[in-house]
């Protein structure tokens, strides 16, 4: 843990906190304190590098206008003023992010003391204490942080010290889900196995399982589903079925997040119906232990609309964000290997094979690979394209085809207009490693002699809910696109718009989808930084 600084910065925070491997902690103030300070501001208070700020009013959910915030700032603790222990005996009263960062390490220690399995996975405290932690917002940037919660991150972890199998142990006990968002905790020592809970290929081909633990959901209505296990302290294998005991019909299970890089929770997304009683069975992946182990199960709806993948082109990962609220919390990411080399690639969702489900695919050297599963896979289909170094594009370019399809942008000096643009592109994913291109012409785009500066940059999506994508380009703060979809000969980009640069860290990535699921498709930039507007 690491305090954020107390310069009263609304777009940074201070050495060590914003390095990788470390929690950030900002401060709120203790209770309500009154106006804060007494008189004047930090700076008249403090001098040196304390801000010129004050904050008229003070509670426990209000951030010191002293904090260091922004989005890299991942908890906050109360700060202002705070009592201790003074150097050389009696009491010492300060304020200060260093004051918030040792309360939040003292909270952790009480976790671990009572629930030592905590002590090797600092990952699973910093998601509790986000968990039950509580909502601020910063008034000086709009972010949303959450302040711990000392009392519930404890509770959180406690195991049950009751006696025998827990309650929903058996199949007719299942525990019933509530209205999503759900969360649950429970130990799980001393859990049985029946001979009708699923095994092999009805839970992941997973063939040796114990400590099964049994729930029900059945929602009003159609919706998407999402079941996590991280923070669980043991290997978790989940199963979702539909059907009764003993002849139950397998919807969908996760063994592991990701076991390349040994998170060895479970993580899986389903389509449910309404009225329909889908059953959960929670498992243990081998042999029944002999300690306490604790289950913390989480049961959200996906959002309808379109969120954001991101890919680490170093180490080969891909992470599935299913939250558009600023700051997600460790729970919203789904992060697993790609199972395909990822160097010096594009990588680009899609819906390669038309079931609804954007999988990620990658665009090398003119060839395209893709794979048609979420999580850690080595089942990849590769077709070749042929346009090297191009930029790649994807989006359901043809009505006739239920799957999206790919395509490279090639481009050419065309004087005296400046740099034209052509779409080269395939729907048809299925028949062979070299399926013939169709070819659209986008004429000169944003070009240079019209003051426009910057790399092109090419997305798809659909602009007039017709069903059919198109093309758009950004050129730094501009965009141009157009409705003529790329089955047509030549283009029309006939709209445009300013849509600005809202970082300065990189040129960004440009980026497109149906964010407020109203069936047309809009804009975003994803920053280096991690920032995505």
């Amino acid at each position: 843990f690491a305090s954020s600084g107390n310069q009263g910065s609304s777009t940074s925070i201070s050495s060590p906190a914003c390095n990788s491997g470390v929690i950030s902690v900002g401060a709120t103030y203790d209770s309500n304190l009154g106006a804060e300070p007494d008189s004047g501001t930090y700076q008249t208070l403090f001098g040196g590098t304390w801000p010129t700020c004050a904050d008229a009013t003070t509670s426990a959910t209000v951030i010191t206008c002293f904090t260091n915030s922004h989005a890299q700032l991942d908890l906050l603790a109360p700060g202002a003023r705070i009592t201790s222990a003074g150097m050389g005996g009696g009491t010492s009263t300060y304020r200060g992010t260093s004051q918030a960062s040792p309360t939040v390490a003292a909270v952790a220690a009480l976790m671990i003391e009572a629930n030592p399995t905590l002590a090797v996975h600092p990952d699973w405290i910093q998601s509790i204490l986000y968990s039950t932690g509580v909502d601020v917002t910063d008034s000086k940037n709009g972010f949303t942080f959450r302040r711990i919660n000392a009392l519930a991150a404890i509770q959180y972890v406690l195991p049950d010290e009751g006696w025998g199998p827990p309650a929903n142990d058996a199949f007719a006990n299942a525990t019933v889900v509530s209205s999503p968002p759900y969360r649950w905790s429970q130990e799980v020592f001393q859990a049985t196995t029946a001979g009708t809970d699923p095994s092999g290929v009805n839970l992941c081909n997973v063939v040796t399982r114990s400590d099964t633990v049994w729930y029900r959901y059945t929602p009003l209505q159609a919706e998407n589903v999402s079941i996590s296990t991280e923070g669980s302290t043991y290997d978790t294998v989940v199963g979702v079925y539909t059907g009764t005991e003993g002849a139950l019909t397998l919807v969908a299970c996760n063994d592991d997040t990701d076991a390349l890089h040994n998170l060895r929770s479970s993580t899986l997304n389903f389509n449910a119906t309404g009225g329909v009683t889908y059953r959960i069975m929670v498992a243990r992946y081998g042999t029944a232990s002999t300690s306490a182990s604790v289950l913390r199960l989480s049961v959200s709806n996906t959002p309808v609309g379109d969120t954001i993948a991101l890919f680490n082109n170093t180490n080969n990962t891909v992470s599935l964000v299913d939250s558009l609220v600023t700051t997600p919390s460790p729970v919203n990411y789904a992060t697993y290997p790609a199972g395909f080399s990822t160097t010096g690639g594009q990588l680009i969702m899609g819906d390669w094979n038309g079931d609804g489900q954007k999988t990620p695919g990658i665009y090398a050297n003119g060839a395209f690979s893709f794979t048609n599963g979420i999580g850690f896979t080595g089942t990849w289909t590769g077709i070749w394209i042929g346009l090297v170094g191009r930029p790649a594009v994807a989006g359901r370019f043809n009505s006739a085809f239920n799957n999206d399809c790919i395509g490279a942008v090639d481009s050419g000096n065309f004087p005296p207009y400046g740099i034209a643009y052509a779409l080269y592109f395939t729907c048809n994913l299925t028949s062979g490693p070299t399926p013939p291109l169709t070819f659209q012409w986008l004429s000169v785009l944003l070009p240079d002699s019209q003051g426009h500066t910057g790399t092109a940059q090419f997305t798809a999506g659909d602009w007039n809910n017709d069903g059919v994508d198109s093309i758009a380009i950004r050129r730094t703060n501009f965009i141009a696109f157009t409705n003529v979809p790329p089955t047509t000969l030549e283009s029309a980009f006939n709209l445009a718009q300013y849509f600005g640069s809202p970082s300065a860290v990189s040129y960004g990535s440009f980026v497109s989808g149906d964010w407020d699921s109203n069936g047309v498709d809009s804009f975003g930039l994803v920053y280096s930084n991690g920032a995505f507007y």
